[in-house]
């Protein structure tokens, strides 16, 4: 990775590591197919043609490469991964919970109504709008106009 400085105008070289748990696979989601040639089919022909003709496409040849070594398979291409015990027992424990969450969810308006009469009662009851004068008011003496 490369970054451009700022203040002085320079490229510098960034490095960073990336974990992986499936390093078995190649990450063809890291290290795509690489270009190596670009050949112009149009090489030859006039600019000014082309401005012509400006319905006509130009074709482009390019020539990738893969920088998977032979003996790997793609991560893409990769079997799911099997979860693991304590990954299956903490999605069993989440999808409890989400039942329990949705059985507490109120069935009717009036269910609804009263779960809500309960949070406002137990919500503080002083905001911005009735709050009390604590005394740290200024002066009438000291107001400039």
């Amino acid at each position: 990775c490369l970054k451009l400085a700022a203040k002085d105008g320079e490229i510098a070289t960034v490095s960073f590591v990336i974990p992986r748990k499936r390093t078995q696979y190649f990450q063809d989601d890291l290290y795509l197919q690489q270009v190596v040639d670009v050949a112009n089919t149009t090489i030859g022909v006039d600019w000014t043609d082309l401005q012509q003709q400006q319905q006509q496409k130009v074709a482009v040849n390019v020539t990738r490469i893969s920088l998977k070594p032979s003996d790997m398979q793609l991560l893409s291409e990769a079997p799911d991964e099997e979860e693991s015990t304590l990954k299956k027992r903490r999605n069993s424990h989440m999808k409890a919970m989400e039942k329990e969450r949705l059985k507490e969810q109120p069935q009717s308006t009036e269910q609804a109504f009263d779960q809500f009469s309960r949070m406002v009662a137990d919500a503080p009851t002083a905001n911005r709008w009735d709050a009390v004068n604590i005394g740290t008011e200024v002066a009438d003496d000291e107001w400039s106009d």
